[in-house]
């Protein structure tokens, strides 16, 4: 209050614009919130791997053995059929160990330099039978993008992985985008220097979305809301480990009721 003579004649104040600090202390949180399951994913993803790796070790031993077995000249059809279902169960476990692997970025890469476009669009009709026929598949692809050194297999397997997860957030139909794009971002977990350019694939969908809750566990391996029996909860996780593998990104946004969105960064050719 300002008083003259005793007399209230008005009120002085000083208004600072903590715009700025705000918006900087809420990127400082979400770093360190992301940072944080960056070390948790590394923690469980160093016992993973030499989980995954004896694992895998057993499983030759036992597909060797079942191999030789049905090379027997005794073996009976009966038999043979009975080892068939066991290479078969062996087989699936090779698939998960490969995931586990996969998450734990301890996978053998063999990068070469590619054209993601071009990837994309060689594998659009993979990609269109694992959305399904309830479910409208669209190409957006960026023009005059660079190379970017990259395992072509392990890529499609990536996006069919996120293309699948899409497709199960949509029980009654719907829309997928894989688009790409050359954008300039910071790895999540980045606070200091500047943003880099990177090749970027988005796969994005039309489904149920993730609470908050969800989205900050969706990376982590196992985790799934699907139904027993329905999912292994790897998919993304083994997005991510390939993302950082390839030495990129991987990350999500979401929204529940309105769909998601997960961007594939990878470093370009000779970055």
């Amino acid at each position: 209050p300002i008083y003259q003579s005793g007399v209230l004649v008005g009120f002085a104040k000083i208004t600072r614009d903590i715009t700025e600090r705000y918006d900087a202390q809420n990127k400082l949180i979400d770093a360190e919130r992301e940072l944080v399951q960056a070390q948790k994913a590394e923690a469980i993803g160093k016992l993973t791997f030499g989980l995954a790796h004896d694992f895998n070790n057993l499983l030759a031993v036992i597909v060797n053995s079942i191999d030789m077995v049905a090379m027997q000249p005794e073996a009976t059809p009966k038999i043979k059929r009975l080892l068939e279902t066991g290479l078969g169960a062996a087989e699936r476990g090779a698939l998960l160990t490969r995931q586990l692997l996969g998450f734990a970025q301890g996978q053998k890469l063999a990068p070469e330099p590619h054209d993601l476009n071009v990837l994309l669009s060689r594998s659009e009709d993979l990609y269109r039978r694992g959305a399904g026929s309830s479910i409208t598949l669209k190409l957006t692809l960026g023009e005059d993008l660079p190379m970017v050194l990259v395992d072509a297999t392990q890529f499609e397997a990536a996006i069919f992985n996120l293309v699948s997860n899409s497709r199960d957030a949509m029980n009654r139909g719907g829309n997928i985008r894989i688009g790409t794009s050359l954008v300039k971002a910071k790895h999540p977990t980045q606070l200091e220097g500047d943003a880099r350019g990177l090749v970027c694939v988005s796969v994005s969908d039309t489904g149920t979305g993730m609470s908050e809750e969800v989205l900050r566990r969706s990376a982590e391996p196992f985790f799934t809301t699907k139904e027993v029996g329905k999912g292994s909860g790897l998919g993304l996780s083994q997005v991510f480990g390939f993302a950082a593998q390839s030495g990129g990104f991987a990350s999500i946004e979401s929204e529940l009721g309105k769909g998601s969105a997960i961007h594939l960064c990878l470093p370009p050719l000779g970055d």
